[in-house]
Parts: structure tokens; sequence; C-alpha cells
């Protein structure tokens, strides 16, 4: 671009940028989150590109996750920047006692604790059952 007093004369130059990929991985239904992330890291040509690497995980899969693996073949295909590398975890959502759990007896306390882990109901009654029994021992 060049100025002058009243006027300006520009050029457009094409520049080579690089790419930026940006990629999202679903692990939560799959027994080797690892592997998941590799595979779809082959699906794509990563020389001299800049990833944002995104992961879905369960807590259970996320544990199983290997990252020093996954940076790994990130600098073997050849990756000029590794731009994030995010795990977006699931959380399962926390069910509340209520507004006033103090008030409330300790078979209440227990019942709501099964109902809220989702306790089979057959294995949630005996529980309650024994719990009943102890309660009365003391």
């Amino acid at each position: 671009m060049e100025l002058a007093r009243g006027e300006a004369d520009w050029r457009f130059v094409e520049l080579a940028a690089r790419n930026l990929l940006s990629l999202r991985v679903d692990c939560r239904e799959t027994a080797n989150p690892t592997a998941a992330v590799l595979a779809e890291l082959k699906r794509h040509d990563l020389n001299g590109a800049i990833v944002r690497l995104e992961m879905r995980l369960k807590p259970e899969t996320e544990a199983m996750l290997k990252d020093k693996v996954i940076h790994q073949e990130l600098r073997r295909a050849g990756v000029f920047h590794i731009a994030a590398l995010s795990k977006d975890v699931e959380r399962p959502v926390r069910t509340r006692l209520g507004l006033n759990p103090e008030g409330l007896t300790p078979l209440e306390l227990l019942e709501r604790y099964l109902d809220a882990r989702e306790v089979e109901a057959g294995r949630r009654a005996e529980l309650l059952r024994l719990a009943q029994e102890i309660e009365a021992g003391e």
C-alpha cells in the first residue's frame, strides 16, 4: 500500500496461510478413547496445520485417555502448532436432598440418597430394611 496526500494505492497480496483444523471426537461410548482420537487424526492431513482438538468424555473414559500418545501422534503427523487440546467431561447431574435436609430422619436421607444413585428397586428395599434393623438396634 502506498499512501499520498488525498490518495492511496494498494495491491492485494495473497499469502500462504496454515490450515486451522478444529476437530471434535466423541469418546463417551467407546472402550478405547485414545484409539478413537487417533483414528480421527488419521482421517486428516495435519502436516503444517494448526490443530484444535476437543474430546467429549465420560469420567470413566477420561481415565483411559492417554494424552501423551495423542501429543506424540500430533507431532509425528507434522502439526505446526496445537492451539488447544480440551476435554469436555460429562458430569452426572447431582440430585439435591431438598430445601431442608436437616429435618429429615436418617432413613429418609438414605432413601433420597438411594434414589439419587438410581439403585435398583429390589436392592434399594433390602438396604432400607437393613438400615431400619440397624436403627432399631441402637
